[in-house]
């Protein structure tokens, strides 16, 4: 009799146990599956046109930057921490597998080449991990707790002068997106969808003729010349229309990003150079403002050594802003 009390109380012990323990589980499991998540770019990277920006280039390289941090799920007022990253020219294959215990927040950021190119023997910023150069791992994520892309919120690039030489630009000639998404939970979808802002600028010089000699225009102001806008084509001739435009990162593409007013102001110096050399000099202040061609309109007028200049915004979303500038080459 005894051993039967003893049987019946352990099988009642081992179906309370069972119970308790059908109960608890599936929430602790629930949190600590892991779901392979794919993610893909949205926002202005998907709408916005090549034109008027900028005009489409042949082959041109684009890469994907991607931070990932994560915090526990049951915290949500606890900081992020730092999990993983990846450089992509492949955004296929732009996956990864996330433990379910946390809610995630993701930094991204696409360049894409335009006038100025990436080098061919290094990618560096703003994909760089940690300051180190980061073109080792193309493709897939690296989960990591100390490594990260550190540069993708600056516009500054590493670019090819030519084929051995290179050089880190304030203001690189490409064409930037970034943008963040934040308080994601893998267990409710696998798929996520990072809204871009585009983060360029753009200037077109329109020079109507050259009556006689030669045009030039730079920057003016620059402290070097990797902190200043290029141009390509920095000078004009001839009586016939000419027009010249690039587009510009913003020197920080995070700023650019945060702030829907964001702009920057740059002085443009021109030259005149009369065809008895004989040089004036006339400039004008503008201010860029993001995803707008600023376009200046330069026009040289007769043999009294005068010259006029005007400036208006051409974007396919705005309205189109003309501000007329006088020069008087006669000093009158």
């Amino acid at each position: 009799m005894k051993i039967a009390r003893l049987l019946l109380f352990l099988l009642s012990v081992i179906t309370l146990t069972a119970c308790s323990s059908s109960d608890d589980e599936p929430t602790r499991n629930y949190r600590k599956n892991y779901y392979t998540v794919t993610l893909s770019l949205g926002g202005e990277y998907v709408t916005v046109t090549e034109e008027p920006m900028s005009k489409a280039q042949t082959n041109a390289k684009k890469y994907v930057g991607i931070n990932i941090y994560c915090k526990p799920a049951g915290n949500p007022n606890s900081d992020y921490s730092h999990y993983a990253y990846g450089v992509f020219d492949n955004t296929d294959k732009m996956s990864i597998s996330l433990p379910g215990e946390y809610i995630y927040k993701f930094e991204c950021t696409s360049a894409k080449e335009a006038d100025d190119t990436f080098p061919n023997s290094v990618l560096s910023q703003p994909f760089t991990v940690n300051n180190y150069y980061s073109a080792l791992n193309l493709n897939q994520f690296v989960v990591s707790s100390s490594q990260y892309l550190c540069d993708i919120k600056s516009g500054r690039t590493l670019v090819a002068l030519d084929s051995e030489n290179m050089e880190l630009r304030t203001y690189p000639r490409m064409d930037r997106f970034y943008g963040e998404l934040d308080n994601y939970d893998p267990s409710e979808i696998q798929s996520v969808t990072i809204p871009l802002k585009r983060t360029v600028f753009g200037i077109k010089i329109t020079v109507e003729g050259v009556p006689d000699g030669s045009l030039t225009w730079k920057q003016k102001g620059a402290q070097s010349t990797n902190q200043s806008l290029i141009f390509s084509h920095g000078s004009a001739s001839g009586n016939s229309q000419q027009e010249y435009s690039h587009i510009y990162t913003f020197k920080s593409v995070y700023d650019c990003w945060n702030n829907a007013n964001h702009s920057e102001n740059f002085i443009i110096q021109f030259t005149w150079t009369r065809s008895n050399n004989f040089q004036q000099t006339f400039e004008k202040e503008i201010t860029v403002k993001r995803n707008v061609m600023s376009v200046l309109n330069v026009s040289l007028k007769g043999t009294d050594i005068a010259a006029g200049i005007g400036i208006d915004e051409e974007t396919s979303d705005m309205v189109t802003e003309e501000i007329p500038v006088e020069f008087d080459g006669q000093g009158n």
